[in-house]
């Protein structure tokens, strides 16, 4: 059997899969974009429909709700497009959507927390506040060191 004759159909294989998979990450991207649109477009209708000056903090909640899920899906269509340009898939743009999503979940806890003053409701809106705020603090702590070894600025090089 010739070596040559097997790495190139290998090549071509590797090749053929590639191909493959960035289809399909193109694929993706589109309904990325798709569900960014629908979401940007459903806001924009709960807006329109349910404004009501006398009693607009729903409304915003339900808004920044909506926004910071659609900021998730743009990072993570960044993310699709980063992996097709380099072929690689980095962890720093999952880091960012995972940020997103705990600052979203704190924001529209605190933001619901009006009713909520005594019993167990209470008592797991603190815990759930708390984790999630462990979770974020986390994530930025990863951030910081991800970029700060990405960037090659190690205590050596100071």
């Amino acid at each position: 059997m010739n070596p040559h004759g097997a790495r190139r159909r290998n090549g071509r294989a590797l090749a053929g899969l590639e191909m493959i998979e960035d289809a399909i990450y193109a694929v993706i991207a589109v309904f990325l974009i798709g569900s960014g649109v629908l979401l940007l477009l459903g806001a924009g209708i709960d807006i329109s429909k349910t404004f009501d000056i006398n009693n607009i903090h729903p409304l915003v909640v339900r808004v920044l709700d909506e926004t910071l899920l659609v900021f998730m899906v743009v990072e993570l269509l960044h993310t699709v497009r980063v992996t097709l340009r380099d072929h690689t898939l980095a962890a720093e743009p999952f880091l960012i959507v995972g940020l997103i999503a705990g600052v979203r979940r704190i924001l529209i806890l605190t933001a619901s927390s009006d009713t909520l003053h005594s019993g167990p409701d209470f008592v797991v809106y603190w815990v759930q506040l708390l984790l999630l705020i462990v979770l974020v603090v986390a994530m930025v702590i990863a951030l910081f060191i991800w970029r700060r070894t990405a960037s090659g600025d190690t205590p050596a090089d100071r």
